[in-house]
């Protein structure tokens, strides 16, 4: 696997989001880093995508 930036790491958005539990709602993008931190650090969190990737997915569908 690619190094990963630091704070593209699961761990580095857990941390952050277990010292913000008033979090409900985690908006991201498709990256499986996120998905994981979020999962983490915010278990009770709803994962959605955000507009940009909406959009995104549906231009490529309608491409199709």
């Amino acid at each position: 696997m690619a190094a990963q930036s630091r704070g593209r790491e699961p761990e580095t958005l857990a941390a952050w989001l277990a010292q913000h539990p008033q979090n409900k709602v985690s908006r991201r993008d498709r990256a499986t880093c996120y998905a994981e931190g979020t999962t983490l650090g915010a278990p009770q969190a709803l994962q959605v995508a955000d507009r940009w990737h909406l959009w995104h997915n549906l231009g490529q569908a309608a491409e199709r």
